[in-house]
Parts: structure tokens; sequence; C-alpha cells
């Protein structure tokens, strides 16, 4: 005999209508289903819509000596290999301006000239501090528990928030929403590929994915473009390489030698990784291994980020 309950993204049907897992604006993943938005995730998992699961995987971390376009400092070496071993679900776009002013009520913004009208363009002008008080605030609504242990912060987040540099990290196993790690953002954004870009190795490559200095211009000024309007990786992810930089949990730091599990990076950093590049770069900012430090408590009109949950 059913006895119906709530439905859940669990494999049963809970409701008793005849229907398993008919849950509202999630997919619910059967076991291996290789497409996205599961992309072989285990069963039972729950995505959201506008958001896609990455399986678990290994791949080549950083750029060769001969790759084009790669910074000769040294900050992308060596490649090396890591393995991520836990699936996590992240967002397909940056966060909008639209989603950043549901949540907080503001609009922090710095791209000029067509923020009032593009609240689907990303948000940006924040820093890793606001958007670790975003993600906070945004796991509190829907009831998770937040990632981040924030101290002695003043002000508000979008508006000049800034906190101690010391901060409570409940770990890559935490309930709520987080920021990427270095290594899963550019997991997620080569989707398998070795190429400079998912798409290929060239301009043309990078103009079908994405937004940057040969592309970029509205009316002759260099603007933010709204999210998914380039084509998706293979992983349903848009906007990897340019728009606008993205914040990752990381300090910024040197490259291990060694081959690397589920890495964190240096903590005690001055700085924090973005990578993607934005609308103002060439192929050299956009690749999928450019990265990038800037200081915890900066911002400037081209750095927005992306959320995952496990």
């Amino acid at each position: 005999v059913c006895v119906p309950s709530t439905e859940i993204c669990d494999g049963f049907d809970n409701d008793c209508d005849g229907v398993v897992d008919n849950v509202d604006a999630v997919t619910c993943c059967a076991a291996g289903e290789p497409d996205y938005p599961c992309n072989g995730c285990p069963v039972a998992t729950n995505v959201p819509n506008g958001w896609t699961c990455i399986p678990p995987g290994s791949f080549t971390m950083g750029s060769s000596a001969d790759e084009p376009g790669r910074h000769g400092d040294g900050r992308e070496q060596p490649p090396h290999t890591v393995t991520i071993t836990r699936q996590f679900v992240i967002m397909t776009t940056e966060l909008t301006q639209n989603q950043w002013r549901s949540v907080v009520g503001t609009t922090p913004s710095l791209n000029e000239g067509r923020d009032d009208g593009c609240p689907q363009c990303p948000v940006e002008g924040v820093t890793w501090w606001d958007v670790l008080a975003f993600a906070n605030l945004f796991s509190e609504r829907v009831n998770l528990p937040p990632c981040y242990g924030l101290v002695g912060c003043v002000g508000f987040p979008g508006d000049g928030l800034e906190c101690e540099s010391t901060v409570r990290f409940e770990g890559l196993d935490c309930g709520g929403f987080r920021l990427p790690t270095e290594a899963e953002w550019e997991y997620a954004a080569r989707a398998g590929s070795e190429t400079l870009f998912w798409s290929g190795d060239t301009l043309e490559d990078l103009a079908r994915a994405g937004w940057f200095q040969g592309n970029g211009a509205v009316d002759g000024q260099i603007q933010t473009h709204p999210v998914a309007q380039k084509a998706a990786n293979s992983w349903g992810l848009f906007d990897v390489h340019g728009n606008v930089w993205e914040w990752v949990h990381d300090g910024y730091g040197p490259y291990p030698d060694a081959a690397q599990v589920d890495p964190l990076g240096p903590r005690a950093s001055n700085q924090r990784v973005i990578r993607g590049g934005d609308v103002f770069d060439d192929l050299t900012g956009t690749r999928s291994a450019a990265r990038a430090g800037f200081p915890h408590g900066g911002s400037r009109g081209g750095i927005g980020f992306r959320l995952i949950f496990p």
C-alpha cells in the first residue's frame, strides 16, 4: 500500500501519483545518465533548474610550457594530475544581477552602461568577502547550513563589506552553497577537454564559447553580456571563458609538483584566485588554464562568481 508523502529525489514514488521523482524544477538523476544535467552522477542526485552535476574524475590542471598565450611567469606550471573524488552541483551560469538582488536587495555592479537594463548580466564588482556572505545568506534562505564563518565583518554585502582574514570553512562536504575550489572550477570548465578552451584552440572557438575583447563591444563600448548567450560546454556550463572573472575558494600561490586529490590551495594568502577571464581579456586571460590573484577585499567591474553545493 502506498502511503502518500512529499515527493523527493530518492528513486521512489513518494506521493503515490504513479510517477517516480516528479519534483518541481528539479531533475532527479537515474544511475549512469550520461547527458546534461546529470552527466553520469549517481542515482537520486538532485539537480535544480539552472544547475548541473559534475561527476568525479581526473584531469591535468595547468598549462604546458609550449601552450600558446600562457603567462610567462610560471603561474600555470607545472601541469599536474588532479583527482576530484566527489560529485558536485554547480550553477550553469555566473550569478546574475537579478539573482543577487533577489537575495541581498542591491545591485553592486560596476560595469557602466547596461546594468540598469541588464538584470541577466553577471553581477560583478563584488569582493571575495561579499561572495562568502552571499553564499551564507543564500544557504540560510533555503534552510541549508552556511559554509563559512566570517569574523569581524563591517559593512553590507556588495557595499564595502570587510571581514577579518580568518575564515572558518566547513569543508568540501559542507551542506550549503560555497565557492568551487580552483581545481573544481577548472575541471568543470574543461569538461574533459585538453584544448585552450573547452571549444577548441582558435579565437573562433573562443568566440563560440564566450565574450571577450574581440566580440564584447556594444555600440563601440566593451560591456558584459547576459549569461547563457553563447554555447555551453558538454557538462552544461556557460561563460567559463570571458564575460567576467570568477572568484574561487583558494588562496593564490604556486602549483605543487606532485599529483593532488581534492586540493584546496594555500590557506594563508593575501590574495584569492580568480578564473576564466573577462570581456576585456584576449586569448591569454580566457584560456581554461589561465589564473590570477586578486586581494580578498578588492573589487572591479569584471569579477563575479558562480556557486556549487555537494
